[in-house]
């Protein structure tokens, strides 16, 4: 082999290639699929996001109700990727929602009371009190 063969004239001997030269993202040349491309919008997220309300907030049911034939392994991986898309603080500002406003809508839910109809005083709704109850549950990884 001859010594005086760089290595650029090697790999275009041996690979039949030109010139290689890497590109950093700071080259006028580099390409960068990111930069120049529109942002892929997945237009189904909206009925994904309302069928996830629907359905109690699982995400396995709604991307099923989407996509009926799939199995239930790949509905569950599939609405967890769906579901990680999902900005939920921008749901809670479409419905006028906050954080705060939500815990104290539990608040109230959690204190609930209904009129009796014989005495007309007001008692616990302890139906109501229950779901309530089932909602902060979930929020504290105490029921699911």
């Amino acid at each position: 082999m001859n010594e005086d063969k760089t290595e650029e004239k090697l790999l275009s001997e041996d690979f039949k290639i030109g010139k290689f030269v890497p590109k950093s993202p700071m080259h006028p040349d580099y390409s960068n699929e990111l930069l120049n491309s529109e942002p892929k919008i997945d237009k189904e997220l909206p009925l994904f996001i309302h069928e996830w309300i629907n359905n109690g907030n699982n995400a396995t049911l709604a991307y099923k109700k989407l996509h009926p034939g799939i199995t239930d392994a790949s509905a569950r991986t599939l609405g967890s990727r769906k579901l990680a898309k999902v900005d939920i603080e921008a749901v809670l500002a479409g419905y006028g929602l906050t954080r705060e406003v939500y815990l104290e809508k539990l608040k109230d839910g959690l204190n609930a009371t209904i009129k009796n109809e014989k005495t007309g005083e007001l008692e616990p709704d302890f139906k109501t009190r229950r779901t309530y109850h089932q909602a902060l549950g979930k929020l504290l990884s105490l029921e699911t």
